[in-house]
C-alpha cells in the first residue's frame, strides 16, 4: 500500500514539472481578447540598427560622390573651353573653316557666349549671342 502511494506522488510531481499547463491570459473584456503583458513581449532589440552601423559610411560615400561629380563638371567645362579656344586659333591660323568645330552647347558651357562672324566678300563683321542661336 505504501508503495502505490509513493508512485502516485512521484507521478504527480513528474507531471507538474514536465507537463505544466500554461496559465490562462488575463482578459480585459468578456470577448476573450488577451491583455498585453508588461515588459515581456516586443521588447527592444539587442543589436544596433542599420542606420547606426552604416550611417557614417553612407554619409562619407555621398560626400565623395558629390565631390567627384563637381570635379567632373569642372573638367568637362575646362575641356569645352579648350575645344572652343582651339577652334578659334585654328580659324585665325588657316584663315577659313576649321573642322571639327565645337558645338554651341560646348561653347556656352566653356564660358564663350558670343560668336564673331566676318564676311570675306564685304568684310562685314557681326557678333552673335550664342544663347539665341538654335
Amino acid at each position: 500500500m505504501i508503495a502505490s502511494w509513493l508512485v502516485v506522488i512521484e507521478y504527480k510531481l513528474h507531471t507538474a514539472r514536465t507537463c505544466r499547463v500554461a496559465k490562462r491570459y488575463r482578459t480585459s473584456k468578456p470577448s476573450g481578447i488577451a491583455q498585453p503583458r508588461q515588459g515581456r513581449c516586443n521588447g527592444a532589440m539587442g543589436s544596433r540598427s542599420r542606420e547606426v552601423i552604416y550611417g557614417g559610411r553612407i554619409i562619407g560615400a555621398r560626400i565623395r560622390a558629390e565631390g567627384a561629380q563637381q570635379a567632373a563638371q569642372k573638367a568637362v567645362r575646362e575641356a569645352d573651353r579648350a575645344a572652343a579656344e582651339l577652334w578659334s586659333i585654328q580659324m585665325e591660323a588657316h584663315g577659313g573653316p576649321a573642322q571639327p568645330s565645337p558645338t554651341i552647347a560646348q561653347c556656352l558651357n566653356g564660358g564663350y557666349g558670343w560668336l564673331q562672324v566676318k564676311c570675306y566678300r564685304c568684310e562685314t563683321e557681326a557678333s552673335i549671342p550664342l544663347e539665341h542661336v538654335r
